[in-house]
């Protein structure tokens, strides 16, 4: 398994060490993934995408007949709270059998980083919606609740910005935003088509800080390059610690994407009216869904599947939420006002 770890190089050291670190997490993520799919019971089941069809319309989402993810995959936890404690009696990260470990990177993957991310685990997702899908979880054993924190948001970015195959895309539902396990985890997904949301127009709120309308209310800041990982993290997590005093659930998307006519990584954030509790259905607005990535379950849903029922799912999911003060608060606090 591999461990990176940190040294004091020059710049141009450091940045090649970083290189040759991401390039070996993707080539061992790759290999071990294919390897535990064919000779391991890692999984609840092989990845087996019946069907695929893009959907006429603005939104171009894709949609995957994948039938035994609705049927095989692990029942959802209760969530009562998007603060809700980590609870040890119930289903965890650190339960599941070894044979489900991808592998674990030790420290921070980019050598000039001056926060390390002790030791990250990539698992299997055993319930795969595409392949290569797996679950970073940052310091596995010391029982993390799913609340993101700036740290897994700067070990995002690292990785982002080095996965030399863009079909990569890192995604985070909140509890309440149909996270199904309380512990601390991302999702990695591998679609190789574009999604809508990645070359589309966004709008400046403030200082790199902008907004999408489309399909749905949502927040994207822009990483131009990996070293603004860390002013990028700090203004995040304002909007982080607001929601979730605010009691707001949140669905996070992690891509790359053109903007200004440059390449690079977009965050995207989601808020959402109420909570949801995530439960077995042919399909429910999380945020690969949000982002036009639908996997769906049920043979009848996948064959009279619309975007425009897809758009009436998705507002009705987020609800009726207050943008303009949503808006007005994050701008404040970006700006180091106090909200009252």
């Amino acid at each position: 398994m591999y461990t990176g770890t940190t040294t004091n190089l020059p710049d141009q050291q450091q940045f090649t060490s970083k290189i040759q670190k991401k390039i070996l997490v993707e080539q061992q993520l790759t290999e071990r993934w294919l390897e535990l799919e064919k000779n391991s019971n890692a999984f609840r089941y092989k990845l087996n995408v019946q069907k695929q069809k893009t959907l006429d319309g603005k939104f171009n989402a894709i949609v995957q007949l994948n039938t035994e993810r609705t049927s095989l995959r692990r029942k959802p936890q209760v969530i009562t709270s998007i603060v809700q404690p980590f609870d040890e009696n119930v289903f965890n990260f650190k339960k599941v059998n070894e044979c489900e470990i991808l592998l674990r990177c030790h420290d921070q993957l980019n050598a000039k980083s001056s926060a390390p991310h002790g030791i990250v685990t990539f698992l299997v997702n055993n319930s795969p919606l595409t392949k290569y899908h797996s679950l970073i979880c940052p310091r596995v054993n010391e029982n993390l609740s799913q609340i993101m924190n700036k740290e897994c948001i700067e070990f995002a970015i690292d990785l982002m910005t080095g996965l030399d195959d863009h079909g990569y895309r890192l995604g985070y539902n909140s509890l309440g935003a149909f996270a199904s396990v309380n512990h601390l985890h991302l999702h990695l997904i591998h679609v190789p088509e574009k999604l809508y949301l990645e070359d589309a127009e966004i709008i400046e709120m403030s200082d790199n800080v902008f907004k999408i309308e489309f399909p749905t209310f949502a927040m994207c800041m822009p990483v131009f390059h990996w070293t603004d990982r860390e002013a990028v993290a700090n203004k995040f997590m304002k909007i982080i610690t607001y929601f979730c005093e605010k009691s707001i659930p949140h669905n996070i998307f992690i891509t790359h994407g053109r903007h200004r006519d440059t390449n690079l990584v977009k965050i995207f954030i989601f808020p959402r009216s109420s909570m949801s509790d995530k439960h077995v259905a042919s399909f429910n607005i999380a945020f690969c869904e949000l982002v036009g990535y639908v996997p769906v379950g049920d043979v009848d849903v996948y064959e009279n599947l619309t975007e425009d029922f897809l758009l009436d799912k998705i507002s009705t999911a987020i609800g009726p939420i207050d943008r303009q003060a949503i808006e007005a608060d994050i701008l404040k606090l970006i700006s180091n006002d106090i909200i009252d």
